[in-house]
């Protein structure tokens, strides 16, 4: 079951951003209660969508790391690294961080296992909803479309260019708009 954060004295509430490891889990935690295999990719995907819709609805991150621009879509290092090990087989266990400590560029997402903040449920539940249904190639599909953040970063990225990062207002600025 996702965990919230539970308001009292003896509890903090953790509010965006969070390590991308923990917004991970809580979508393998939704995989787990609704039977449903997920996939390194896919797992990657329902990211992508959960940092866009949150920058796009609250003008807020809803993780603390930005996606790269990889060839073949946005993906999020850290989380990348600590499901490789899967290949393209269902992810088995949640992330640990001895799963992610050591990343390229020394990403830092590494945090503890706090509850999300109820708002950071409700949207990481509500992106489960509407994208879990899609295959991962359906929603590698949906990264890639024309004018979308993935593809200007990787289209205007120099010749040589080391995965570059996907800036937070271009996935603000597509999604407030896909919200309207």
């Amino acid at each position: 079951m996702v965990t919230y954060a539970k308001e009292s004295e003896d509890s903090v509430q953790h509010t965006a951003p969070h390590p991308t490891a923990r917004v991970a889990n809580a979508f393998l935690e939704l995989a787990q209660e609704k039977g449903v295999p997920l996939t390194p990719m896919k797992l990657q995907k329902l990211l992508y969508f959960a940092q866009g819709w949150s920058l796009g609805l609250r003008g807020k991150s809803l993780v603390a790391e930005q996606p790269k621009a990889w060839p073949y879509g946005p993906v999020f290092q850290s989380v990348y690294f600590a499901c490789r090990k899967y290949g393209s087989a269902p992810i088995t266990a949640p992330l640990s961080p001895s799963d992610y400590e050591a990343t390229v560029n020394k990403v830092r997402t590494i945090g503890g296992q706090e509850e999300l903040a109820a708002e950071d449920v409700s949207l990481v539940r509500r992106v489960w909803d509407v994208y879990s249904g899609y295959s991962a190639w359906q929603l590698s599909a949906l990264t890639h479309a024309d004018g979308g953040p993935w593809a200007v970063t990787i289209v205007g990225a120099p010749g040589g260019s080391e995965r570059p990062t996907i800036a937070d207002e271009l996935m603000q600025r597509e999604f407030s708009k896909r919200a309207a």
